[in-house]
């Protein structure tokens, strides 16, 4: 009969004498039976002791911890423990790759948009003293050895050998990781960081690192338990052909750019009508009366109204001024000329209404606030103030929405003073008008489209969003990054009335000469005023909301041979398709905008507009990140990874528990929580081995390429001091 021995002295047969491999970061615990005097040998040692089990297996590296109550006068209990026990006695204080702001940079967005909207973001590095030496930046698989070794250190036992299984590890970055906790903790806690990571301490007394997802070494120990007892229970290889899906379908959030345009009436008192389904807006104001009566039906202050709509219903200023207009306001606007002080004065005389108000929402919102078509408003979900674009993966910064109009731009003596020393731009003119709306002109000068292209230049207009419900948006225009020009309006000024500082061209056949002057016997012309006819398009993000069904999602097939690679020896998939989500705080897919006609009706038809259902099958090329990074994630590389994800959990793999003979080279590996061997009462040498039904799900991460996961994770992928 075999028999065993803790550290040279005999084990008694009172109770069966069991050693477990457990997983975890918890010590693996046992009671075992001595003589009295055994017990005084092995009790207050301060160095390890072994476990033989005669014919079985040896476990070294165990310590005596205490004694249990016994059973009888004659034996006593002694607890013996794994070297984890030791581990909460070490306080771990790590930092690992910690950000820090190091200054700011200017993104440079596509599409060319003017400097002072290009958008400013954090330079990002990592602080020297969160790195490895000083210098390299920690990857996960260092900085796990890292908190061992430190931990290990309390480890009275000496050296102690760290093997590291997880080689996959070398390619993992880590950021931001702060380790303050006891030592068990502080593993708990950097392993942790990498979900599917599990620890174990092997019979020799190494530290073994592994991944649950090692189902190769699952279906080797389910060999290694052969042959099996009979009533030990049994092991059996699930067959999963028929639940992996045949298919596997992944479903992301759509983000799409869109162009709505505003075009000015020609009159101040006409109102368009809103043609459905037109990808147009339309200027606006908040009603800044208490309440304002259009067409019989009272509206409330802060109602969004049109233009047209306010002059409508706000009749005259006063009866000698007469009613407001646009062309008023054409004038108004312009710099230094003091006509809104003059209307305001005017106004005071007019008690009933607060004409005050009325020009600070004018002067406020003209040419300037927004509202997308309602009929549209009621395709989209979600607008933002940005393109598809990412500009800068570390920030998750987006490139900016951006504006095409014509617009004014009012010159300092800064400006033309440079301009003198240059011999350019001789006349000195207070102004320059600068053509933003695009358009396409034939061989006569006729208009002929208003496609977006490599010669349309953005306006100096920063886009917000005012109220996402209602679909307003805003043009705030901003004036150059060296202040050479003062003010920038919507619009340009008529030619006729742009005045210049040069008094020999001034005179009736000339411009004038200042903003605030008229020239005696200068004809209408040369008054200085903005153009009518004012155009804009806006180019921003939205998200579709209808249908109200998988059909507003973007899909990507994958096949079970597209995922042989990360999860081989998969075999049939014999069950239906099956639809996964991927989480818009992951990937979407972005769809950038384009003129082409053809373009145009795929993408109004994705959002339902023409056809009476969605589709997205004409507008894949449209795509900016369907199989490249440069502009975002890859989703090709996310759907595969969800795909592989989600197969690595139904492959073929054995379950059940069953009892063996003992043996010495079975561990828990993989999936398996525990292996105990026991020495039975009756003085059988038995192995027990249990492995559960369910296959862990490993992280997405796992399987995606390390340009993928940087722009997902907004890593930091080059780093100095």
């Amino acid at each position: 009969m075999p028999k065993a021995t803790l550290g040279g002295c005999v084990l008694l047969a009172s109770r069966p004498v069991t050693w477990t491999l457990s997983a975890g970061v918890f010590p693996n615990t046992e009671i075992y039976d001595v003589m009295p005097d055994d017990a005084v040998k092995l009790l207050g040692k301060q160095s390890p002791v072994d476990l033989v089990i005669e014919g079985g297996i040896t476990a070294r590296n165990l310590w005596v911890l205490g004694e249990a109550p016994s059973s009888a006068p004659a034996i006593r209990c002694v607890i013996v423990s794994d070297r984890r026990w030791m581990w909460p006695y070490a306080h771990v204080y790590r930092r690992f790759n910690m950000r820090k702001r190091v200054g700011v940079k200017r993104l440079t967005a596509p599409g060319n948009p003017p400097q002072q909207v290009q958008e400013i973001a954090d330079t990002i590095k990592f602080h020297a003293w969160s790195l490895k030496e000083g210098t390299t930046p920690w990857i996960t698989k260092d900085a796990i050895q890292s908190v061992f070794e430190e931990v290990l250190s309390f480890d009275m036992g000496g050296k102690v050998n760290i093997i590291n299984r997880t080689d996959f590890l070398n390619s993992l970055p880590i950021e931001n990781l702060i380790i303050d906790d006891s030592g068990d903790a502080a593993i708990e806690r950097v392993l942790g960081f990498c979900p599917g990571l599990k620890v174990w301490v092997s019979l020799d007394g190494s530290i073994i690192i592994d991944t649950e997802n090692n189902l190769a070494g699952v279906m080797d120990q389910a060999k290694k338990i052969l042959p099996e007892i009979v009533g030990g229970g049994h092991i059996v290889t699930v067959n999963n052909s028929v639940r992996r899906p045949s298919k596997v379908t992944v479903l992301f959030s759509r983000e799409h750019e869109l162009r709505f345009d505003f075009g000015e009436v020609a009159t101040s008192k006409t109102t368009v009508a809103i043609v459905k389904d037109q990808r147009e807006a339309t200027n606006v104001l908040p009603i800044p009366d208490y309440k304002l009566s259009i067409g019989g039906t009272d509206y409330c202050q802060g109602t969004w109204i049109s233009f047209p709509q306010a002059f409508n219903s706000w009749g005259n200023v006063t009866p000698e001024f007469g009613d407001m207009d646009y062309d008023w306001i054409m004038k108004a606007l312009i710099p230094h000329n003091g006509m809104f002080a003059i209307v305001q004065g005017w106004a005071e005389l007019n008690t009933k209404v607060d004409w005050t108000a009325r020009l600070a929402a004018i002067s406020q919102h003209f040419r300037q606030t927004y509202r997308i078509n309602p009929d549209w408003m009621s395709k989209i979900g979600t607008i933002k103030a940005n393109r598809v674009a990412t500009l800068d993966p570390i920030n998750g910064n987006r490139s900016p929405a951006i504006a095409y109009c014509d617009y004014v731009s009012f010159f300092n003596q800064r400006l033309w003073a440079d301009n003198k020393r240059s011999d350019r731009y001789t006349n000195l003119q207070y102004a320059r008008n600068y053509k933003g709306y695009p358009s396409q002109v034939d061989g006569s000068g006729n208009v002929i489209g208003s496609a977006i292209d490599e010669f349309s230049q953005p306006a100096p207009a920063e886009i917000s969003i005012v109220d996402p419900d209602l679909g307003i948006i805003r043009a705030d225009f901003i004036v150059d990054p060296l202040r050479l020009s003062d003010l920038i309006l919507p619009g340009n000024m008529t030619d006729k009335s742009i005045p210049t500082c040069r008094l020999d061209n001034g005179g009736a056949k000339f411009a004038p000469i200042t903003l605030d002057s008229v020239i005696d016997g200068c004809d209408k012309l040369q008054i200085p005023t903005l153009e009518t006819a004012f155009k804009i398009a806006f180019i921003i993000t939205a998200t579709p909301a209808a249908p109200n069904d998988t059909r507003q999602l973007y899909a990507i097939d994958v096949l079970p041979g597209d995922v042989s690679k990360e999860v081989p020896g998969l075999g049939q998939c014999l069950g239906p398709p099956m639809q996964i989500r991927v989480s818009p705080t992951v990937e979407t897919a972005r769809f950038a905008w384009s003129d082409v006609p053809t373009d145009v009706k795929a993408i109004e038809a994705s959002f339902g507009v023409g056809v009476e259902v969605p589709s997205t099958e004409n507008i894949k090329h449209l795509c900016v990140n369907g199989d490249d990074k440069n502009y975002a994630a890859s989703l090709q590389s996310i759907a595969k990874g969800a795909a592989a994800q989600l197969y690595a959990t139904l492959v073929d793999h054995p379950v059940g528990s069953a009892s063996g003979i003992m043996n010495a080279s079975m561990a828990p590996i993989g999936l398996i929580k525990a292996v105990i061997h026991e020495l039975t009462m009756q003085g059988e040498l038995v192995t027990h081995l249990a492995i559960p039904e369910k296959v862990p799900e490993i992280s997405l991460y796992r399987y995606l390429d390390a340009g993928t996961r940087a722009l997902i994770l907004h890593e930091i992928v080059q780093n100095t001091k």
